[in-house]
């Protein structure tokens, strides 16, 4: 994806609020920030936003990541895979796992997470946020990690360029979404778990069979979708 515009800040209260203020920049557009005062992730969690950590959105209509209208649903799940395509690139014995619907965990813990949010306009406002080189918080070390736990030569720009284009090879596979969705399906975290989907009409319980070819959770075969977008 070739970007129009290309904004890097020292401190923004979150990448993918200034995208959605500034949807009216050039497009395609990749916004990054230093920190973060008001980082968030889906369902209005807090996303720790602490130096080190890259933190980024791509602000871009569905025709720029060559994606048709009706896959653009999958972007979040497209954008997990591209996370672990760039992880197994870069530490080829680690085997990333995607946590259905928008995270990526590594060693049983959560590298990566994505918010994905479209505009009335139609416009894609996709943020992420990777732990690379971040000192994690004392309270997060068990549930979290970062790429500098792996090496401590690992850089931002390299994980940002390497990222950047897995994500363009990714999108474009959205043409052919079954493929994509068969292999996030074979590095799913839940598939094979027992566990607790909280979804608007209650806390479901279940066992994970895997990701369905609409980009469902199967639980004890039945399909459970995201609610939202983001």
């Amino acid at each position: 994806m070739k970007f129009a515009t290309r904004l890097h800040f020292e401190t923004l209260d979150s990448t993918n609020a200034f995208g959605k203020r500034n949807a009216f920049l050039p497009l395609p557009a990749l916004i990054t920030a230093q920190t973060q005062t008001a980082g968030r992730g889906r369902g209005e969690r807090v996303w720790d936003s602490s130096p080190g950590c890259l933190m980024l959105t791509l602000l871009f209509r569905p025709e720029h990541g060559e994606i048709p209208e009706a896959k653009k649903r999958f972007v979040a799940l497209a954008t997990a895979m591209a996370i672990a395509d760039t992880v197994k690139a870069m530490f080829p014995d680690e085997s990333p796992q995607i946590h259905w619907p928008n995270d990526v965990y590594l060693r049983g813990k959560k590298l990566s997470g994505i918010l994905l949010e479209i505009l009335p306009s139609g416009v894609l406002v996709l943020g992420v946020g990777i732990n690379v080189r971040n000192d994690l918080p004392e309270n997060l070390r068990e549930i979290a990690i970062s790429l500098r736990e792996l090496s401590d030569s690992v850089t931002l720009n390299e994980v940002l360029e390497r990222f950047l284009k897995n994500a363009e090879t990714r999108f474009r596979e959205l043409c052919f979404s079954e493929k994509l969705l068969s292999e996030i399906d074979a590095i799913c975290w839940q598939k094979g778990r027992d566990l607790v989907l909280h979804t608007p009409q209650g806390d479901v319980f279940g066992h994970c069979d895997g990701i369905a070819d609409d980009g469902a959770i199967l639980l004890d075969g039945k399909k459970y979708y995201s609610e939202r977008n983001d």
